[in-house]
């Protein structure tokens, strides 16, 4: 008997694709009835798309099938799969001699996982995959009260996303120095792609964290993830926005060859309406590569005192290395213990890379030697910028380095990237040479010589992964994260003059790293006012350590004006997150010395955040899973360690707050900002009630 459509059921999880062509069809949650697939768009490619010189090929149609029966694939069923094996493909004019082969399984627990292979035999070099290709996605009746989770950077939570990504963000542009930086405000996408799609599209491990999203409302989710790397992908998530409503979820494989290739463990599964549960999926999937590292002295530390303003990009010098004591005696005035020193090198910042020798201008390596000593006298720990990604092509003493270690591109170029100073050009150069590799641990081994306690390692999680095509550097293709955590793996053995692991801070996030590294750096500023939500890295990662940057209010040069009026709400976010604090001091341009009012709210926050952090040891993050109701104006985070847990929270107002849990616990400690009225609370119907001081921040122990 004919059937126009072939299905498997996982759960409550039915999957049906055609027949005839193998194209997605519906995904049906059995529980409810509701086929996910509301709009299934003929001009998106289903279930794969490949790329090749600007032309897309996708499964055939059925039109193509019946004109050409050649491009018929072959449909089989398994007991809980299904297979489906494309002989050739069609641009609709040409014929490529390409196979695909798409197989669907089910598994327990409302589960899908697809996998591609791809044969390629004709002489066409195939740029990109697209895969698996699921679109038209909302639930239930509307899209308007669905909500999705992306992990770009430490995260993004848009609601209604279909919306959302559709609206068009305010553009603010800032000038200070010879950068010029561009803010989106309330948006995210900047315009249709060349298809019409809003496109959220990041690199994995770049500005993409961790290879999943959560898609979900109030009683169903929808679980979309990767448990390997499969080379150098990106997650992409778009829409055609209210005027065809629905979702669209793929992962896109760089593939940049005529080879073969393939694709898997990609997961599709549905979960009740909390993304938490989509967090849970993703941890049981892809378990940590590295245990985590013992942070030493990081672990007690609460905030770094950046400055990047010993030798700016245009040569200017405020800081030398005489400065560092007296710099050292500002920080622990502040409440930290922890100084992190940018542009001490030749040339400066964003300009010397990766000449990485103490500049002459701001004294010798001796002044720098002695200067750290005393700064370990006053307590105070210090930590060395370095750039791992970029060598600038004005060092002609560096050129056998940029002809050896560079990223190569497919057409034999090297890549080249542009910071700042526009006359300054930059080698982007390759993670996985190990004449790069080389380089950087011999420039972090100096520095430990000098007496440095640790490394910031610029752009390593951040800046988007390359493909790089020198065969000469010995690695695969896609190689270039296993690079940056052979550099981590390395870098993370060595040991500071006084005998402590080397403290490593990297910038961004990622979970093919966050276990090898101390502190991570979000910078949750640049897209705060785009859906920043860094609980979804923190959840999803409870152990590792996030590093979040803190703004004054006033007489702050180096970021726009919209960014210093959320200073108190930043400031209160990195604490109830346990966050590590980053503050800047850059005398005119970025210091909270220049703003009183807001350098003493953030001394009494440090000095809290001082209290608690040591105290918080072995609790795992868990957000507002726990929480049932807030007042408005009140933020607070939860944290559990068996029947222990510790609820960090920060008020608007110096006014009663009100919190409800869904346990039953007793206040065993509390403190508060002032250290004044503590808090109160009852139980009763498996809750607890718990009234809270009018005091701005605070922490609440409780024993269940």
């Amino acid at each position: 008997m004919y059937k126009s459509r072939i299905k498997k059921t996982a759960g409550s999880l039915t999957v049906a694709v055609d027949s005839q062509n193998g194209e997605l069809l519906s995904l049906v949650d059995e529980s409810s009835g509701d086929n996910l697939i509301k709009n299934s768009s003929y001009t998106l490619p289903n279930p794969f798309a490949l790329t090749i010189g600007g032309i897309t090929l996708t499964a055939p149609s059925n039109t193509d099938i019946k004109k050409t029966p050649a491009l018929q694939p072959e449909v089989r069923e398994g007991a809980s799969s299904i297979t489906v094996v494309y002989p050739m493909l069609t641009d609709g004019v040409r014929f490529f001699d390409i196979t695909v082969t798409v197989e669907i399984r089910c598994l327990p627990s409302s589960r899908l996982e697809f996998s591609i292979g791809v044969q390629n035999r004709s002489a066409s070099r195939i740029d990109e995959c697209r895969f698996p290709c699921v679109n038209g996605v909302f639930h239930g009746e509307s899209y308007e009260d669905d909500t999705l989770v992306y992990p770009f950077n430490a995260g993004l939570k848009i609601r209604n996303p279909v919306a959302y990504l559709e609206k068009t963000p305010k553009k603010i542009y800032w000038r200070w120095q010879q950068y010029r930086y561009c803010y989106l405000v309330d948006g995210i996408c900047t315009g249709a792609n060349a298809s019409g799609l809003y496109e959220l599209n990041n690199l994995y491990s770049g500005p993409l964290s961790m290879p999943w999203i959560d898609y979900y409302s109030d009683n169903c989710g929808l679980y979309f993830g990767m448990n390997k790397t499969n080379g150098i992908c990106s997650l992409s998530v778009s829409t055609f926005g209210k005027k065809s409503p629905g979702m669209n979820f793929s992962f896109v494989k760089k593939v940049e060859t005529d080879g073969d290739f393939s694709m898997d463990g990609i997961t599709l599964a549905l979960h009740g309406g909390s993304w938490y549960e989509g967090a849970d999926i993703y941890r049981a999937s892809r378990p940590p590569l590295d245990p985590p590292r013992s942070r030493g002295w990081f672990g007690e530390s609460i905030a770094v005192c950046a400055h990047y303003d010993f030798k700016y990009q245009n040569g200017g010098v405020v800081h030398t290395f005489a400065d560092i004591p007296l710099l050292a005696d500002t920080a622990s005035e502040q409440g930290g213990d922890h100084l992190l020193i940018s542009g001490w090198h030749t040339d400066g910042f964003d300009n010397g890379f990766p000449d990485y020798r103490p500049d002459p201008d701001l004294g010798s390596p001796d002044d720098l030697c002695s200067a750290l000593d005393q700064a370990h006298a006053r307590g105070v720990f210090v930590s060395f910028y370095i750039n791992t990604r970029l060598c600038n092509r004005k060092f002609a003493h560096l050129q056998t380095l940029r002809d050896e270690g560079s990223a190569i591109r497919a057409d034999g170029k090297p890549y080249d990237e542009l910071y700042g100073d526009d006359t300054l050009a930059f080698n982007t150069m390759c993670a996985s040479s190990e004449v790069w590799q080389q380089h950087l641990l011999d420039a972090i081994r100096y520095l430990v010589e000098l007496g440095a306690d640790g490394v910031y390692l610029d752009q390593l999680a951040m800046a988007a992964p390359r493909v790089c095509h020198d065969r000469r550097h010995g690695h695969g293709l896609y190689d270039w994260t296993s690079g940056y955590r052979k550099l981590l793996q390395e870098a993370g053995k060595l040991q500071t003059k006084a005998g402590r692991p080397l403290n490593i801070m990297i910038e961004g996030c990622s979970d093919l790293y966050g276990n090898l590294v101390d502190g991570q750096l979000v910078s949750t500023f640049s897209y705060y006012f785009s859906g920043a939500y860094p609980e979804l890295y923190r959840y999803a990662n409870p152990e590792q350590t996030l590093v979040d940057m803190v703004y004054p209010r006033r007489n702050n040069v180096m970021r726009p004006e919209h960014i210093g009026k959320r200073s108190t709400e930043m400031i209160n976010r990195t604490y109830i997150n346990n966050c590590y604090f980053w503050v800047y001091d850059l005398e005119e341009d970025n210091s909270f010395f220049n703003d009183p009012a807001q350098w003493k709210y953030l001394k009494s926050v440090l000095l809290l955040a001082k209290k608690v952090r040591p105290a918080l040891e072995g609790f795992v993050f868990r957000d507002t899973n726990g929480i049932v109701s807030c007042d408005d104006g009140l933020a607070a985070r939860l944290y559990e360690n068996g029947e222990e847990c510790v609820l960090l929270y920060a008020s608007e107002s110096d006014e009663l707050k009100y919190v409800t849990l869904g346990f039953e616990a007793q206040i065993t400690r509390a403190e508060t900002l002032d250290g004044g009225e503590q808090a109160t609370s009852f139980t009763g119907n498996k809750k607890t009630f718990l009234t809270l001081p009018p005091s701005r921040l605070g922490a609440i122990w409780l024993h269940k």
